[in-house]
């Protein structure tokens, strides 16, 4: 679900994905060469959102 970059930045997989694939082919903050092999699951991250959602009944986990 979240990618984190090689600059430490955490994003969507979708969104990260849609941006090198239509825009261009580089890192959005770096400015430098990515390519979807290189991105890093964020796995902290994911866990820390699913048990907010767990805890959070009113959250709606089709939004993540």
């Amino acid at each position: 679900i979240f990618e984190f970059l090689l600059v430490g930045i955490t994003y969507c997989r979708s969104c990260i994905e849609e941006n090198l694939y239509k825009v261009s082919h580089l890192d959005p903050i770096a400015n430098k060469p990515l390519v979807v092999d290189q991105l890093v699951n964020n796995l902290v991250l994911k866990e820390i959102v699913e048990k907010f959602i767990k805890e959070n009944e009113w959250v709606n986990s089709e939004c993540f």
